[in-house]
């Protein structure tokens, strides 16, 4: 696992939630902070048949995947002109699609068992970000064929695919997907997250074959 020196390492802006508005049009937003972050992404993604996908989680608090996954995206679209796929995989308190206010929408959960995932795809603000809910509380992991179709966001070449994850042990989507996205990100926060616990992720992500990954620290607070 890659961690950068502390005092280079991108700080999580604060996301209002109207900033990315579903169906609606919103003011800009700077997302300064994860410019470099993105770029560097971009840099290390792998080539090939693998999935330009980042899934962002965290090690026990699953909220700071949610503000994290958010900016990226929209550095990822706004900056640098990527088509962007963000979703959210887990649902519930402090999840993406309750900061989104879709926390009822119609989501991956309805469509765990099918490969086709455009009809719970909503399109947002920003033209280039289309957005998957949760569709509630996912709670068992999605068939081989669901999760290839997430994946498949990720293939196009100017196409990106942006999973916010939660807290990685909780949830088993984000556990099956970790092996196979391009780049997983684990959000962590000074004074909150325990050593132990990133230590222990550490462990659980290498155990599962995660070769690409790496840590953002999450501003205080």
């Amino acid at each position: 696992m890659l961690l950068e020196d502390s005092n280079t390492e991108p700080k999580i802006s604060n996301i209002e939630r109207n900033q990315l508005i579903l169906g609606e049009k919103s003011g800009s937003v700077s997302n300064a902070p994860f410019t470099g972050l993105a770029f560097q992404l971009l840099q290390q993604m792998p080539v090939g048949s693998i999935s330009r996908s980042v899934l962002l989680v965290s090690a026990a608090e699953p909220g700071l995947s949610t503000s994290a996954s958010l900016s990226l995206a929209m550095t990822f679209a706004g900056i640098l002109g990527q088509n962007v796929v963000l979703a959210d995989v887990t649902g519930g308190a402090l999840s993406l699609s309750e900061a989104l206010d879709c926390s009822s929408a119609f989501g991956l959960a309805e469509c765990a068992d099918t490969a086709d995932l455009s009809r719970a795809l909503r399109p947002t603000s920003s033209p280039t970000i289309r957005f998957l809910p949760s569709g509630g509380e996912v709670t068992r992991s999605l068939p081989a064929s669901t999760t290839s179709a997430l994946l498949n966001y990720g293939l196009a070449g100017d196409s990106m695919l942006v999973v916010s994850g939660g807290s990685l042990l909780s949830s088993p989507v984000a556990m099956a997907l970790a092996p196979q996205v391009g780049l997983v990100l684990v959000v962590v926060q000074e004074m909150s997250t325990q050593i132990s616990a990133i230590r222990h992720l550490e462990q659980v992500l290498a155990a599962a074959g995660v070769q690409r990954a790496g840590m953002l620290l999450a501003d205080p607070g």
